[in-house]
């Protein structure tokens, strides 16, 4: 017969809005783990957009040079150094520096039309990837959809049956 069969105490302090500290309730403990989780989610989605993007801004550029690439390739020639050739391009092309230096990073084997092919597939996927994130992010439901499909993935990966026996003696 001790204390612990029908009572004992838990501390939630914890840090208010991430500065000071402060004891919760059960309810407010839980609603501030929720908005922490969907303030995690939402970075998680706009690093793959914004990395999405990047991607399919140097393919973008990859394209336009491989649609004119004699002319790419002719002034990579001319020109004395990779900065001079960098700068070229950049006038040439209208491309920015992350997409030239992606052009000069190329290898001359994926000149072939097979790589250019990969590359407008590739940016298909992408585009529908970022367009998939945005409808998330723009969208309150689908967006607790997504939180509620990674809580069931943790729980099935981390869930069990429980270990000890409730027993009223």
């Amino acid at each position: 017969n001790t204390f612990l069969q029908y009572h004992y105490g838990i501390n939630f302090t914890m840090l208010d809005n991430g500065r000071f500290p402060r004891i919760f309730g059960w309810k407010e403990m839980l609603q501030a783990h929720i908005d922490h989780e969907r303030v995690v989610y939402r970075r998680a989605f706009e690093f793959d957009l914004n990395k999405i993007k990047a991607r399919i801004h140097i393919i973008d550029g990859l394209l336009i040079c491989m649609a004119r690439i004699e002319e790419v390739v002719q002034t990579i020639r001319n020109s004395a150094s990779t900065a001079a050739a960098s700068t070229a391009l950049q006038a040439n092309f209208l491309l920015d520096e992350a997409q030239t230096k992606a052009v000069l990073d190329m290898k001359l084997s994926r000149l072939a039309h097979l790589e250019v092919k990969k590359l407008e597939n590739e940016r298909e996927e992408l585009v529908g990837k970022a367009e998939a994130i945005e409808k998330i992010l723009n969208s309150e439901e689908l967006f607790k959809e997504e939180i509620k499909k990674g809580w069931r993935e943790v729980a099935e990966k981390f869930g069990d049956a429980r270990r000890t026996k409730i027993i009223n003696i």
